[in-house]
């Protein structure tokens, strides 16, 4: 709880450093609302510039808060959402039959 409160006020102070909401968002997982987090990350990432746009070179940070907003997607069953996110990620990330699998899974 307190690791978060400090945070917090990281992302307040600093909010263009996605560092502070990588670290935000993987402590609070389960702790603070999803839809917070979930409102947070989108407000701070631009999700359609990543996937429209084909911005491809996202920092290990931006990856990873793609990779927490995918569970909170998962845990709000957004499955649209998930998909979403797995197709950039497949973008992204080496081309992995994870990716592949997990989109077949979503579209059923």
């Amino acid at each position: 709880k307190r690791n978060i409160e400090l945070l917090e006020i990281m992302l307040n102070k600093d909010p263009d450093n996605l560092r502070w909401l990588y670290y935000y968002t993987r402590e609070s997982i389960g702790i603070v609302a999803d839809e917070k987090l979930i409102e947070c990350i989108e407000n701070t990432i631009n999700i359609s510039e990543i996937k429209n746009n084909g911005k491809m070179l996202i920092s290990d940070y931006e990856l990873e808060i793609l990779y927490n907003l995918h569970i909170l997607y998962l845990r709000q069953n957004k499955y649209d959402a998930c998909l979403n996110i797995m197709s950039i990620l497949e973008k992204i990330v080496e081309k992995s039959m994870i990716f592949s699998l997990i989109k077949y899974i979503y579209s059923y």
